[in-house]
């Protein structure tokens, strides 16, 4: 396994070349911006260059780069099961002098130290924490059609509502996202939640698909319901399209993580303003867990500037930086939300309240990068063939893989 580094002072020749996902269409300011602004203003002798890769294809772009031995110094992955592959061949840095350094583990949540240390080795910096399975809504057609989201309390009652709209207004009844596959995988994975719960949730990633292979099917059943109620060409959008519909009027609903609240409010569109949210129906008390982290390559010329960079990007400072305008919450425990946006307070709060906070399989952190490649895959047959049986069939033998 690859040395931990040893810390060096950087050198102003140093430079630190981050690959970072975005979403197309989406040229607002973001939190990789501000947390740059507050790196270069206190270690102006390290260089960043940053490259901005869709998020789509950034995955392929880090290991296309890795494959042709020109691997960037650091990027941004998703961390748990997702990072086995870049272990078991050796490409990350151990980072646990960082973590020692700044004592971080007592800094950090434990379930953000759990995705990204494997056998008592840290391999990444968590950056971000968000929720998965909140529900967007627009309130002004929401009252128009007489729904009250906080009264949902399950997928049957959801799909009551998504009725409701289309009879009372001209929206249709929610936006779903279906050119990649993940939306859908989402939604599928909130659904299986909130219709069997957590302890079958578990299961179904842990193994226990085949036992649980009802309910699998039964997630799917209801996408397959949903998707009349959303707009036509809906197949085609994209998850920044679906965004301009939203903020247009054009649907009423939007089952999506929370990011997309830093999407909204960077075009104009404001919390109990323009949109509200609640939790998706039937998951009240869970917090489908998504982070985003830093790793660093083994092979690195540059260990100096990229530990300055992961110390930087783990203090308190930085972790309110990027947080805040991306959507997310520090995944730091002792860091204060009190100049977060009052969503973000409030996604605070039910993190702290919930339960139950399971790892999401559309984000990669309950399953590898091969099951997540072949989970999409089988979404992206539904939506064409839309055979439900099928679809269970290997998403079952997907997951206990």
């Amino acid at each position: 396994m690859a040395d931990s580094v040893g810390f060096e002072e950087p050198t102003r020749t140093d430079a630190v070349d981050l690959v970072y996902p975005s979403e197309e269409g989406d040229d607002t300011k973001s939190g990789i911006d501000y947390l740059l602004e507050g790196f270069r203003s206190e270690h102006p002798e390290v260089t960043i260059e940053l490259n901005m890769v869709s998020a789509d294809i950034a995955d392929l772009e880090v290991k296309t780069r890795i494959l042709r031995q020109l691997s960037p110094d650091m990027w941004m992955q998703w961390p748990g099961q997702n990072l086995r592959p870049f272990l078991e061949a050796d490409l990350l840095m151990d980072l646990s002098d960082v973590w020692e350094r700044g004592g971080l583990a007592s800094h950090f949540s434990e379930g953000a130290r759990r995705v990204v240390s494997f056998d008592g080795t840290y391999r990444a910096l968590p950056m971000t924490l968000h929720r998965a399975n909140d529900l967007f809504y627009n309130p002004a057609l929401l009252e128009r059609a007489g729904v009250s989201p906080d009264r949902l309390s399950s997928p049957a009652e959801f799909l009551e509502a998504l009725e409701t709209i289309e009879q009372e207004t001209d929206a249709s009844g929610m936006a779903l996202p279906m050119r990649n596959p993940w939306p859908v995988l989402q939604v599928w994975e909130t659904v299986l939640l909130a219709e069997h719960g957590h302890d079958v949730y578990r299961a179904v990633t842990s193994g226990g698909a085949r036992a649980n292979s009802q309910a699998v099917r039964d997630a799917l059943e209801w996408i397959e319901r949903f998707i009349e109620f959303t707009p036509e060409g809906a197949v085609y959008s994209s998850l920044m399209d679906a965004c301009y519909q939203f903020i247009d009027g054009e649907v009423a609903l939007f089952p999506q993580g929370d990011w997309l609240s830093g999407i909204l409010e960077a075009e104009g569109m404001h919390y109990r303003d323009g949109w509200e949210h609640a939790p998706f129906p039937g998951t009240e008390g869970y917090y489908v867990v998504v982070m985003d982290a830093f790793v660093v390559a083994s092979d690195t010329a540059n260990p100096a500037a990229t530990t300055t960079f992961v110390e930087y990007a783990a203090s308190e400072e930085a972790q309110v930086a990027f947080n805040r305008s991306k959507g997310s919450i520090p995944p730091r425990t002792d860091v204060s939300t009190e100049e977060f946006p009052p969503f973000l307070q409030s996604q605070q709060r039910a993190f702290t309240r919930s339960s139950e906070q399971p790892f999401s399989t559309a984000h990669g952190l309950a399953v590898t990068p091969t099951q997540f490649v072949e989970l999409k895959s089988t979404i992206a047959t539904l939506l064409v063939e839309r055979d439900v049986d099928r679809a269970a069939r290997q998403l079952v033998e997907v997951l206990d893989a």
